[in-house]
C-alpha cells in the first residue's frame, strides 16, 4: 500500500501554489475567517468565448476550508481531505474534464465533495462546499468576503 506524504498546507506555501479545479487553475488570493472556520479563497479570471463580439471577463472564486487543503509532497499538488488528516481517495488534483469555457453546474460533486455555484453581480461565480453554504452566504460570511447578496437563480 502506497503512502501519500501529505501535510496541511501552510500559509507561506499558498502564494506559489496553484489549485486545479474543474480543469482550470486557481491561484491563492487570501485567507478568510467565517463563523470560526478558516477558509482559503482561490481565484481565477477568464474571458468568455473569444468568438463573441464583446466577450466579458468572468471572475471565478473557489472557497475551501483551510483544514481540508493538503500538499501532496510526492506529486507537488494540492489535495483535499474532509477529516483534516487524510486526502480523499483518488487524490491528486481536483479536476474534472472541461471543454472550452465549460463551467461547473449549479450543484456538482468533485472528489466526493458536494459543491454549489452561486452567481454574484459583476460577473462573479463562487464555488463553495455545500455543507458550508449557509455560513458563507450569511451576512457575516458575505461581509468577510466583501460580497453583496447573490443573484437570484
Amino acid at each position: 500500500m502506497d503512502r501519500v506524504a501529505v501535510t496541511v498546507i501552510e500559509e507561506e506555501e499558498l502564494e506559489s501554489t496553484v489549485l486545479n479545479f474543474f480543469g482550470a487553475s486557481f491561484g491563492y488570493e487570501r485567507t478568510v475567517s467565517i463563523g470560526g472556520t478558516s477558509f482559503l479563497l482561490f481565484t481565477r479570471r477568464e474571458t468568455e468565448s473569444e468568438a463573441k463580439f464583446r466577450p466579458k471577463t468572468v471572475r471565478r472564486w473557489l472557497l475551501l476550508p483551510h483544514a481540508w487543503v493538503f500538499t501532496d509532497r510526492n506529486q507537488e499538488v494540492l489535495v483535499l481531505g474532509r477529516d483534516g488528516k487524510k486526502p480523499l481517495k483518488g487524490g491528486g488534483l481536483l479536476s474534472a474534464p472541461s471543454s472550452d469555457g465549460a463551467r461547473p453546474p449549479k450543484e456538482f460533486e468533485e472528489q466526493g465533495i458536494d459543491f454549489v455555484t452561486r452567481k454574484f453581480p459583476g460577473d462573479l461565480e463562487l464555488y463553495v462546499v455545500k455543507a458550508f453554504l449557509s455560513t458563507v452566504l450569511s451576512e457575516t460570511g458575505l461581509g468577510s468576503l466583501g460580497l453583496p447578496a447573490p443573484l437570484a437563480d
